[in-house]
């Protein structure tokens, strides 16, 4: 129901209690149009007094749409209760005008309260435009001034983005020597490996040599004293045939000059050829010791060709 509505029938409550009457009728009619449930007809009947069933039934209807409140003036006029049924009407139609004017009234101050918000509102808004004016002029200029800050920033920042360029430019050739260096650093970094392996080589060929011409060397010493030996040997041969010799040259001469003869075996000749080779020997008593040293020689060659087989 709508207020006017429910006040009117708060306010007939009185009247409608004291003259209603064929209560049941109007019961019946609202149950038959489903306004009233069969639970809530049970239980306004329950009621001990007319009283009650009627403020029951008040309540239940106050509860219910615009659409009841209209067959509860049907169910009344049909009952025998017209008196009842206009008397609502008009505290209705009198409320709802009241209503109207106390809603009007209540509408009228709040739209003034309204009113009146919106120009202290409209108000602060004006100093609140005024601040935003001045900003906003401020801004204004702050934003000519960016611009011309900006368009110099661009006459920079392109004169930069050449020299950026030139130096990605820059950079990129940098890194192609870069690249072009470390390619020849480890071509390098092999050619040096191969050659520490080829000195390394050289370097065992070299101690192997020198361990090949140190053995050599001490097979030299070790042939040189064989052979000082034999020569200290032969030269001792050497001078106890020398001294033979000599013995036997003073003879001979002793014996030539006291023109002795002594008798050789053989024929003249060889007595000849013998005496021939003695006085080779008395012209050249070096013959022998040049003879000895030739032999020395000769066999050390030969004991060095065997140790080098």
């Amino acid at each position: 129901m709508e207020t006017s509505q429910k006040i009117a029938i708060s306010k007939c409550n009185r009247i409608l209690k004291k003259n209603i009457t064929n209560l049941g009728e109007v019961l019946d009619f609202l149950l038959q149009y489903g306004c009233l449930t069969w639970d809530e007809r049970n239980r306004i009947g329950m009621e001990k007094s007319s009283d009650e069933q009627c403020q029951h039934l008040l309540d239940v209807m106050i509860r219910r749409g615009r659409k009841c409140y209209e067959y509860f003036l049907v169910a009344l006029t049909s009952s025998g209760n017209n008196h009842i049924a206009e008397e609502i009407k008009n505290t209705h139609e009198k409320g709802a005008e009241e209503w109207k004017l106390e809603s009007m009234e209540e509408n009228i101050s709040e739209k003034n309260e309204t009113i009146n918000d919106l120009i202290s509102r409209v108000n602060k808004l004006e100093g609140q435009l005024l601040l935003k004016s001045e900003k906003v002029e401020e801004a204004h200029v702050e934003r000519i001034k960016t611009l011309e800050d900006i368009k110099e920033l661009k006459e920079h920042t392109g004169k930069r983005d050449s020299d950026i360029r030139a130096l990605i430019t820059k950079n990129e050739e940098l890194e192609r020597i870069i690249q072009n260096l470390n390619s020849h650093i480890d071509y390098l970094k092999k050619e040096i490996q191969l050659k520490d392996y080829a000195i390394e080589r050289m370097e065992n060929d070299r101690r192997k040599t020198d361990s090949e011409h140190t053995k050599a060397m001490q097979d030299l010493r070790g042939q040189q004293q064989e052979t000082h030996g034999v020569c200290e040997e032969l030269m001792d041969r050497l001078t106890s045939q020398s001294k033979d010799i000599k013995a036997l040259t003073k003879a001979f001469q002793n014996a030539n000059n006291k023109g002795e003869n002594y008798k050789i075996s053989g024929p003249k000749h060889h007595q000849l050829r013998r005496e021939n080779t003695m006085g080779s020997i008395k012209k050249d008593p070096h013959y022998l010791n040049g003879r000895m040293s030739t032999y020395a020689v000769n066999t050390a060659s030969s004991k060095n060709k065997k140790s080098s087989d």
